[in-house]
């Protein structure tokens, strides 16, 4: 890609583009007729190039970035942007949304010690009131911040209050001691231990001032957060905070459409003819019989104080290569690459060539015309069942098999959260929407937006932001994102299950198949089609394979 020639932008439509990518992408020199892909692109940061069309006055749909791919071939699909969300404060009842039901059904011990955190450390020192009002901004501007939920017998109420009042703690701690870490951790697990869902606020703040610099702690229920929102939300921190030291007053982006309209659209769509559809789809998979992962040990419990860590990290290169120089080879995304790993992996280890997982999407998709949630803040993660399959020795083979597989997912699964807790039971007889897959996977993309800041934000890992007593969902969980240019892939487990070397044989065997898939990938001078790249994508990979032979 890098001896292409430079094609300049040609229109203004061009130009905001242009100016969007180098932003969201962090290149430098952009050419209009380079693949958002080969630039590291994925579909976070797509969300990322919505959002940021908007204040050049342009919608995007997401669904366009992904299909065409260049600045040239989406320039002309941009449209004016004429949605009009609330500008006030949203108040009232909102409907839970289908992971929000999926927490609560889960009977957790300790359900408000379910957060997610991270510490901004800033060298210079945080001057306490511009601290107070961002934080105050942050509550105004983003409405489910100010979200409480309220017992009824048995069901749960959530309730979106007004401005009255704080919706925010700041405190603050002196630090003399040397281990700052330790110290943080232990007012972490104070913090989240005594946030009240009924009566709130679901934000937390601690101010520590250490000798090196302050660390700012922020801690935020998971009900009302998740990876795309602790974007938004620093983003907007760093824009009040540094616009308030340098006594600007600070223009506010305007708001996207509520969590609360978002969740009225889904309870429409829960019984629609489009949504229906898809349960043909989701009885299928039901019927695949699933190889049991093998256990050191039977346990009866699994829970958060049994979890124990093993990571993995590419290099800056091997990274850049994986982001950037792979997708060429069969027009892949990172998920569909990362994911064929895992199939391959676990194939090594358990002797199994299927393997039935949970899959964590962002769940932000383009389900409504007349909404555009690329800016707001909550919790939108869609969860859903998915079967890798790594049957066969041909790696080629198995890169397009689970690309494909994941094309073929309605909507990128969000909905069968939908069906599961939503959908009316009349309207979907047949469907267990049981399942219990025993690995959950994660990529929560790229977290290296901090060169232009003096913040250094690092966010708290799972094993700081729930409760001990709390249960695991399932007996492998995998997170991967990538910071500071590295790849890492955590992988959580239950020691009660799992002795440490057997998941360590997993995660060596994850990492060797994630290399020579990545070396596979930018060996490949052509590049393989495959039927989801065609407008007609019924043809099945084997015929596809037997017309190109």
């Amino acid at each position: 890609a890098g001896d292409k020639e430079y094609k300049a932008p040609s229109n203004k439509e061009e130009e905001a583009l242009t100016e969007v990518w180098k932003e969201v992408l962090g290149a430098k020199q952009l050419s209009v007729d380079s693949n958002f892909f080969s630039l590291g692109g994925d579909s976070i940061k797509a969300i990322q190039v919505a959002s940021k069309l908007k204040k050049f006055g342009y919608k995007l749909d997401v669904k366009d970035l992904f299909q065409q791919l260049t600045i040239e071939n989406i320039a002309p699909l941009l449209k004016q942007d004429q949605l009009k969300a609330e500008q006030g404060p949203v108040e009232g009842e909102v409907f839970l949304t289908p992971i929000q039901h999926s927490f609560f059904q889960e009977q957790l011990a300790e359900p408000q010690y379910y957060t997610q955190g991270a510490v901004l450390f800033l060298k210079n020192r945080f001057n306490h009131q511009l601290l107070e009002n961002t934080l105050a901004k942050l509550t105004e501007q983003h409405d489910v911040l100010r979200m409480r939920f309220e017992k009824e017998g048995e069901k749960v109420k959530q309730i979106n209050t007004g401005l009255q009042g704080k919706h925010f703690t700041l405190d603050i701690a002196e630090i003399d001691s040397l281990d700052t870490k330790q110290q943080i951790k232990q007012s972490a697990e104070e913090v989240q231990r005594n946030l009240d869902l009924e009566k709130g606020p679901l934000l937390k703040a601690i101010l520590f001032k250490a000798p090196e610099g302050d660390h700012l702690l922020l801690v935020i229920h998971h009900l009302v957060i998740d990876g795309v929102s602790w974007r938004i939300l620093m983003e907007d921190f760093m824009m009040f905070y540094q616009s308030a030291m340098q006594n600007q007053s600070v223009a506010l982006l305007p708001k996207t459409t509520s969590y609360k309209e978002w969740a009225d659209q889904l309870l429409n769509y829960a019984n629609s003819d489009d949504l229906l559809k898809e349960i043909d789809f989701w009885k299928k998979l039901e019927t695949n019989g699933v190889f049991k992962l093998p256990k050191d040990n039977t346990s009866a419990e699994n829970l958060y104080k049994h979890s124990k860590d093993i990571s993995l990290k590419l290099s800056k290169e091997e990274t850049a290569d994986l982001l950037k120089n792979t997708n060429h080879a069969y027009n892949t995304e990172v998920n569909d690459l990362l994911l064929t790993a895992l199939g391959l992996a676990v194939k090594e280890w358990s002797g199994t060539g299927k393997v039935l997982i949970n899959l964590e999407g962002h769940g932000r998709e383009d389900l409504f015309n007349n909404l555009d949630i690329t800016r707001t803040v909550g919790w939108f993660t869609s969860l859903y069942p998915v079967l890798l399959e790594a049957s066969s020795e041909d790696l080629s083979l198995c890169i397009k098999t689970t690309k494909e597989m994941l094309r073929k997912i309605p909507n990128k699964g969000i909905g069968y959260g939908i069906l599961k807790h939503i959908t009316s039971a009349d309207l979907k007889q047949g469907l267990q929407l049981n399942q219990k897959p025993e690995i959950s996977f994660n990529y929560l993309g790229q977290f290296d937006d901090q060169e232009k800041s003096d913040f250094e934000i690092t966010p708290l890992t799972l094993s700081e932001t729930v409760s001990p007593e709390n249960k695991r969902s399932c007996s492998i969980d995998i997170n991967g994102m990538v910071i500071g240019g590295e790849l890492t892939m955590e992988f959580s487990y239950s020691s009660e299950e799992y002795r440490e070397q057997t998941i360590s044989s997993l995660v060596n065997a994850y990492k060797i198949h994630l290399q020579n898939i990545i070396n596979h990938c930018i060996n490949k001078e052509e590049t393989e089609i495959t039927p989801s790249d065609l407008s007609y994508s019924d043809i099945a990979l084997d015929d596809l394979e037997n017309i190109f032979g």
